[in-house]
């Protein structure tokens, strides 16, 4: 048997170097060889099978050259040995010619970027990407290493357990590694913190020291602490020229609200004056859980992103915020006045407007009075949830009214008119009426049910087009799209923690005249209906429902009705408004 020392070409044996071209048509070569004597063995060992020959047997010249183990063969068995070795190093020696090795260099680094974690920062483990790369072979190892965009993000976790100031040194050292191999590429960096208040806060200064030697090449930056850590203090030494192509910052609290539906927010603390919001790079501002200052230093003219999520914010303050982001595209506000009662200075009335002509996308919920309305052209995407009682509907008919092409539009229809505000939307192709789909309602959703507001029957009369017989045409006609409301509208969405305000039958009669009037006087078709709450429709068992159904499945519209039985129920809602 051939030795893996002895073969020509031992140095391409488990190994991914890739041979020459040269080498590969001798490697070729060599296995047809191998494969020659493999058949001379195979033809030994049948003719040793069928005449049950006790003498030894010569294969062939012991003298071969790679081949001076297989002489004389006294067994069967030891034949079949032989055999097999052989095989094994003719594998061995196509898998040298195996097409994964002549992937180029350039392939190998497209295809580890992909292996990255998708939506977050990958951490520092010998089990997550990138690190686990540099474990499969050397090659992969040397491709890892060289390739920098896999080091330019990195997400840093730092426990709430005290740790030594060796462990801080060594964790720090790591990452300076890490990042070495990035630079000079833009950073994405995350950092999370649980440290109390009784921590040891060493390691996070180790760290952040750290991360500030590569601040200038920082791009997106987020930091998240608990409430007794001043997070936006932790960077407070940073200024603007220390982070040139810094884009997007964000500053979160570990530490969320009790429950969801919480109006209250403020575990961060942010100064008033933060010289790292002065970088000339800047378009994206995330705060989340934190009670700001009534005015923060930041070029507010150049930010395209800006999201206020669960955070203590005058009304004033917010709007003269937004009167100064000129150039807003996204933006989510998500704030809590705690004055909100008290006059507002400088307004000359509670409904002033702020024009933003470049905003695109807006998720509002609106927990206490905000004093804004928008003026908002270019608009295609609007998510509102109200948790005032009564909800303040001017508002949203005033934006909607300023939206020239809204494509996408999300509501709570909890306590709001729906007939006054759907026909404000005549581009609308996604229409989403949700509630919480929770066990226990928050208090607004209790008594919006409670006004019976919602989708009804007489609201999917107006969203569904009649058709009439022409006296003259030989097809049917509909009625003008002016008359309708939605007439583009592709996907309608309607979720509930309580039961459905419409019936089967006023359902089926909407998808099947919106069918049947497709592409017909601006009509668009409607693609898909989704239904879920927590009991059946009325009608839902009538005859022929579960047939029409079927029916425009076939026809290529997508149909989900569900339920959720754990949800709510309308005797359990009375039951607390009664008590």
């Amino acid at each position: 048997m051939a030795k893996k020392s002895e073969s020509p070409f031992s140095q391409f044996l488990d190994t991914n170097d890739v041979p020459s071209d040269t080498e590969v048509v001798q490697i070729k070569e060599y296995i047809l060889a191998c494969t020659a004597k493999l058949s001379k063995l195979d033809h030994s060992l049948n003719s040793f099978m069928a005449d049950d020959d006790e003498y030894p047997i010569v294969i062939y010249d012991p003298r071969d050259s790679g081949f001076s183990g297989l002489a004389q063969l006294q067994t069967a068995d030891d034949l079949r040995s032989q055999r097999d070795l052989l095989s094994e190093h003719i594998s061995a020696h196509r898998s040298c010619l195996s097409p994964v090795r002549r992937v180029p260099q350039e392939i190998w680094e497209q295809i580890f970027v992909r292996c990255l974690p998708e939506g977050r920062n990958p951490v520092i483990g010998a089990h997550e990407m990138p690190m686990g790369l540099c474990h499969v072979c050397r090659s992969w190892r040397f491709i890892a290493l060289t390739t920098r965009i896999l080091w330019s993000r990195v997400h840093v976790v730092i426990h709430s357990a005290p740790s030594q100031n060796r462990t801080g040194r060594i964790r720090s050292e790591v990452l300076e590694q890490w990042l070495t191999r990035a630079a000079p590429l833009p950073l994405s960096i995350s950092v999370s913190t649980e440290a109390g208040e009784n921590g040891s806060y060493s390691e996070i200064t180790c760290i952040l020291a750290t991360l500030t030697k590569f601040s200038k090449y920082w791009e997106n930056f987020q930091l998240e602490t608990l409430f007794q850590v001043p997070a936006a203090s932790l960077v407070t030494g940073l200024t603007g020229k220390d982070v040139p192509l810094l884009r997007d910052i964000s500053f979160l609290s570990s530490q969320k609200p009790q429950t969801r539906h919480t109006l209250f927010g403020g575990n961060v603390w942010v100064p008033n004056d933060l010289p790292i919001l002065q970088a000339p790079r800047l378009q994206s501002l995330r705060f989340v859980y934190a009670s700001l200052p009534f005015k923060i230093a930041v070029n507010w003219t150049q930010l395209t992103e800006l999201r206020l999520e669960g955070c203590y914010l005058t009304g004033f303050s917010c709007y003269v915020m937004l009167s100064a982001c000129k150039n807003l595209q996204h933006a989510t506000l998500d704030t809590c006045d705690r004055h909100a009662m008290m006059a507002l200075p400088n307004l000359s009335s509670p409904f002033d407007s702020v024009r933003l002509v470049y905003l695109e996308s807006l998720v509002l919920f609106e927990k206490t009075f905000l004093p804004i309305l928008f003026d908002v052209p270019k608009l295609r995407s609007f998510t509102y949830r109200g948790f005032l009682i009564p909800p303040r509907t001017s508002l949203i008919q005033h934006l909607l009214r300023s939206a020239e092409k809204l494509d996408s539009l999300f509501i709570d229809p909890g306590g709001i008119e729906l007939h006054q505000l759907l026909p404000l939307t005549p581009t609308v192709k996604h229409l989403t009426l949700a509630k919480p789909i929770t066990s226990y309602p928050p208090l607004h959703q209790i008594f919006a049910y409670a006004q019976g507001r919602g989708m009804d029957d007489a609201l999917l009369e107006r969203l569904t087009p009649r058709i009439r017989q022409g006296p003259d045409a030989g097809g049917p006609l509909v009625a003008n799209r002016r008359d309708y409301m939605c007439p583009e509208l592709q996907t309608l969405t309607y979720k509930t923690n309580a039961r459905c305000s419409f019936s089967a039958g006023a359902l089926i009669n909407f998808m099947k005249a919106r069918m049947d009037a497709r592409d017909q006087h601006g009509f668009t078709k409607l693609e898909e209906v989704v239904v879920h709450s927590n009991q059946r429709m009325d009608g839902m068992n009538g005859v022929g429902v579960d047939k029409a159904i079927e029916e425009l499945r076939q026809q290529g519209m997508t149909i989900g009705i569900s339920y959720n039985r754990s949800a709510i129920t309308s005797n359990s809602i009375a039951w607390l408004l009664r008590h």
